[in-house]
């Protein structure tokens, strides 16, 4: 019998996720529902608003329903509820960024370089990472459990750092404090430029002496003295 196939394929990434979170984010209203709470906080009822705006037309109990399966599996969760009349409003949020992108084809040729400068970084700090996951873990465990535990380390990881740099440059200055700043930076200036006292007294005296001169009838002028 003829071989028709015969393709080795080498690891190339790792999927690090439980079938809750799976089933949970397969869903596209459930996917999109995530996406849109990473960094604020909806009610229900502004979830199905803005499900709608999408083009997935849905009412308001099976939003519900699918926000109940993000919650169970802790995938969102509520972070303020309000008293409203007759009743009480939850808003919802979420610590987990779902990056919804699906890889080019040519992903592996036009990245393959940077790929390899990578690794090659991450190597000692992997190293570092095993070590101090086996010093942390109380009971032994398998090796497969433990790249679990340091590719879920490097991810936290990852996005502790992106989302560090994403303040940083997001981060903008109040129009009032730009222009406190600017005020004390004149301040700074003309206490810089401003004349050396030693000068300023010899000015003075070549003012008061320039006055005298003339009989003090500068003086009266600018006084209005008669």
């Amino acid at each position: 019998m003829a071989t028709l196939l015969d393709k080795r394929l080498r690891t190339s990434r790792m999927v690090s996720v439980t079938t809750e979170h799976a089933r949970a984010i397969g869903d596209p209203i459930r996917s999109k529902i995530l996406s849109m709470l990473h960094g604020q906080t909806l009610s229900a009822e502004e979830i199905t608003a803005a499900v709608n705006k999408t083009g997935l037309k849905k009412a308001l109990p099976t939003v519900r329903h699918h926000i109940d399966v993000l919650k169970t599996t802790g995938l969102i969760e509520v972070t303020r509820i309000v008293e409203t009349r007759g009743g009480i409003t939850k808003y919802y949020g979420t610590s987990t960024r779902l990056l919804d992108f699906k890889t080019s084809d040519d992903f592996d040729s036009v990245y393959s370089s940077v790929i390899d400068k990578t690794a090659k970084r991450l190597e000692d700090v992997l190293d570092g990472v095993f070590s101090d996951v086996a010093a942390s873990t109380a009971r032994p465990i398998t090796a497969e459990h433990s790249v679990h535990l340091v590719v879920d380390i490097m991810n936290r990881a990852i996005t502790k750092v992106l989302e560090k740099s994403k303040k940083r440059v997001n981060k903008k200055a109040p129009q009032s404090s730009k222009k406190a700043v600017t005020q004390s930076g004149k301040k700074k200036i003309l206490q810089t430029t401003s004349t050396p006292k030693r000068k300023r007294t010899k000015k003075n005296r070549e003012t008061k002496e320039s006055a005298s001169g003339n009989n003090g009838k500068d003086t009266t002028k600018e006084t209005g003295n008669d």
